[in-house]
């Protein structure tokens, strides 16, 4: 176009210099324009009489853009893009509004598109305005979309079978929870009798085993959390002795079978109470501590506490550290911890038993509470793990109130005193956990009917003078939901509150969540812990009876 204007003004002769050299420069243009990896379009607007842009000339393609259309330069230049494209204006990428926007903008402007018409690809286009006319670079992107999309469904595939495992983790642990306790109840009961010195070992012996049953079902339903993402972490006040002392208490038995020195050092400035998760303080010490007796034949385990400095946000710093004299971890084992399912001994002869699972919960734990995990190890001559968690602090009046408030297991408070025996309804549809909580709660000196289902807790509730009800949440006929917001509802026309306490093999933070917002007012997760259950039923008769 530029030569055709210069040679009509006279402005040069085709034998000049610089008709030559613009000749010259239209080789290297032309070369490089056919060897654009690319497509590349130069168009001309077509506008109606109001100086819309409606239409696009072809005035020049080069060899790409044919190979990626389909479209030769012999047939489409100097047409209209709507004729040399049938159907353009209704493909699903607006082409048209596109060229327009460039058009009546001036501006360059860099699309992602896909298209029907023009065979069924990708391309990264760039619309570059030129005056009256525009280039149109095409990147074909086809071969990366299509890399792209096997990778997303690859990573859907893989999220849902990490879904569908956590899944069948989680209700294989509500089957197993259930049934164990019937198993843990029973094992209670005849502990509390008269044995035998042999009879009774035996029998603590099944009960070790039992609760190491449910440890295990413990961290399964743990690693379910960690990969849903529903982990959580209370802050709560309580005492850091009292956790030590637990996991003391835990393992001593353990450490006086292998006759093992089992020490415990607290420094002096420990606060009595502190703010944080007690519960899952517990698992890890238990975790650390439990592997140092497990892995330690002669000498000593020893738990130690200290008090650093300070967090950024003003918590206390608190080291916990396990030390032991055990068989130590060989170097080239090491990257194995932390790993879930991961053991150092992984033969099939391994003299250790255990999951795999326990340093990986609690390495999740130590960085959900916002603290740090290390190790230090040597064959042979032991191994020292250590972890330092941020806590809060609370007044001292506030300590005084947390010594003088505690309620002991089974206490219902003064009221209690005027009526010996609290009467519960028990909503449970499993005969062996109805033979079981019968015989515990009437040793616990509490007056109890049993219901089979909600329909019937309903009836029983209407009829009957009951302090308590304990609702199991699956049964059949009407669940204990739906028995829950039936009594609700009645309650809220006639007065009054019963508490309920929910009873579920399911133990995740949502289950909790659910039962509570369907209006129970705490939560008691299967395999029962009735010390625990005691404790809950007793606040619950405290704060409305």
């Amino acid at each position: 176009l530029m030569y055709k204007a210069l040679i009509e003004t006279g402005l040069v002769r085709p034998d000049d210099l610089l008709f030559r050299e613009l000749k010259q420069s239209e080789g290297k243009y032309r070369a490089l324009f056919e060897n654009m990896i690319n497509g590349f379009a130069l168009h001309e607007i077509v506008v109606d009489e109001t100086g819309k842009p409606i239409d696009y000339v072809f005035l020049e393609v080069n060899s790409a853009f044919e190979k990626m259309t389909g479209l030769l330069a012999a047939d489409i230049l100097n047409m209209r893009v709507t004729k040399a494209l049938p159907g353009i204006e209704n493909d699903s990428t607006d082409w048209i509004g596109a060229y327009g926007k460039v058009a009546l903008t001036g501006k360059e402007l860099r699309l992602e598109q896909y298209s029907e018409t023009l065979g069924n690809w990708y391309a990264v286009m760039v619309y570059s305005p030129m005056r009256n006319h525009f280039a149109t670079v095409f990147e074909e992107i086809s071969e990366r979309k299509r890399v792209e999309e096997e990778l997303r469904r690859a990573k859907d595939a893989a999220e849902a079978a990490t879904r569908a495992k956590s899944q069948f983790l989680a209700n294989m642990s509500h089957e197993l929870r259930t049934p164990m306790t019937g198993v843990l109840g029973m094992l209670d009961l005849v502990l509390l009798g008269n044995l035998e010195a042999e009879q009774r070992d035996f029998i603590e012996t099944a009960h070790s085993s039992a609760r190491s049953l449910v440890r295990i079902l413990n961290d399964i339903l743990d690693l379910t959390k960690i990969e849903e993402g529903k982990l959580s972490i209370e802050a709560k006040q309580f005492s850091v002795r009292e956790c030590l002392e637990t996991t003391h208490k835990i393992l001593l038995p353990s450490a006086m079978t292998k006759r093992l020195e089992l020490d415990l050092t607290l420094a002096d400035d420990l606060p009595e109470t502190l703010v944080g998760d007690q519960t899952r303080l517990i698992q890890i010490l238990t975790n650390l501590a439990g592997n140092a007796v497990k892995f330690t034949e002669k000498g000593k385990v020893e738990l130690r506490v200290t008090v650093s400095g300070r967090a950024t946000d003003g918590r206390r710093e608190v080291t916990f550290t396990v030390i032991d004299t055990g068989i130590g971890i060989p170097a080239d084992k090491q990257h194995l911890l932390f790993r879930a399912f991961s053991q150092v001994d992984d033969s099939h002869s391994r003299s250790y038993g255990g999951t795999g699972l326990g340093l990986a919960i609690s390495k999740e734990l130590v960085e959900r509470m916002g603290g740090v995990i290390s190790f230090m190890s040597e064959e042979g001559k032991g191994s020292t793990f250590s972890f330092t968690l941020p806590l809060g602090e609370t007044e001292a009046e506030q300590d005084a109130i947390f010594a003088a408030g505690k309620t002991a297991p089974g206490e219902v408070g003064h009221q209690s005193a005027e009526r010996v025996k609290p009467r519960l309804l028990v909503a449970e549809d499993d005969p062996t956990i109805r033979q079981v909580l019968g015989l515990l709660f009437k040793r616990a000196k509490y007056e109890i009917d049993f219901a089979e289902n909600g329909e019937k807790v309903i009836a029983m509730w209407e009829s009957g003078q009951y302090d308590l009800i304990l609702m199991d949440v699956q049964m059949p006929d009407m669940n204990g939901f739906e028995a829950t917001a039936n009594i609700r509802e009645k309650e809220r026309s006639r007065g009054g509150h019963i508490p309920i306490v929910a009873m579920t093999a399911h133990a995740l933070i949502e289950d909790e969540e659910r039962c509570l917002a369907a209006g129970m007012d705490a939560y008691i997760s299967k395999p029962i812990d009735f010390k625990n259950s005691l404790q809950v039923i007793g606040d619950n008769l405290k704060q409305w009876m």
